[in-house]
């Protein structure tokens, strides 16, 4: 299986004047929200997907219970479909995440470490509790190998791009994609 996982967004987790949900240390510093953990993600060998504070997601989905303190407009149905997909993401399996401040750069990595909850602020921030460990394709001199999206037969213009996470095999334009991407993790 293939995923798109994006590692950026806007956290509400950092506003000392909203005491239900701030989290003391959450980066960036408020009233800044934007934050890009591409970086941090590949330098510790994980993906990670948002809305944190559904919980672990091992005892919220026993419980088939996923709520949060998050309006309906920032945690909607389709946002509980994320979080469950991924999830159930299994080892083996490959992951695409875009630089979003970079229009275009992906990389790749396969899952070595399903689901995990690791909340350790501020060790690390909260925004990254929902994690897959990951192994990314790296260049000779072990840094992260970039790819254009292009060279990947991915647009980065709409569709699954936009989105916080997307399964490829769900849709037409990701079914295209993956040979392009398969080519690429055997060819190491």
């Amino acid at each position: 299986m293939y995923y798109f996982v994006r590692v950026n967004g806007n956290t509400i987790h950092n506003n000392p004047n909203d005491p239900d949900r701030y989290i003391p240390g959450e980066p960036p510093r408020y009233p800044n929200t934007y934050f890009n953990a591409l970086k941090y993600c590949l330098q510790n060998n994980f993906a990670r997907i948002g809305w944190p504070a559904t919980g672990d997601l091992n005892d919220a989905l026993k419980q088939d219970v996923l709520t949060a303190p998050y309006s309906s407009k920032e945690f909607t149905d389709n946002h509980r479909k994320y979080l469950r997909s991924f999830f159930n993401i299994q080892k083996g399996s490959v992951i695409l995440i875009p630089d979003k401040d970079h229009s275009g750069d992906i990389y790749l990595g396969k899952v070595i470490k399903t689901y995990h909850y690791f909340n350790d602020v501020p060790v690390a921030s909260y925004e990254h509790s929902h994690r897959l460990g990951v192994e990314w394709l790296r260049d000779t001199e072990g840094n992260p190998k970039c790819f254009k999206a292009s060279a990947l037969n991915i647009s980065n213009i709409g569709g699954f791009w936009t989105r916080a996470f997307h399964a490829l095999e769900n849709s037409p334009t990701g079914q295209a994609a993956i040979p392009f991407i398969a080519k690429y993790l055997t060819a190491d």
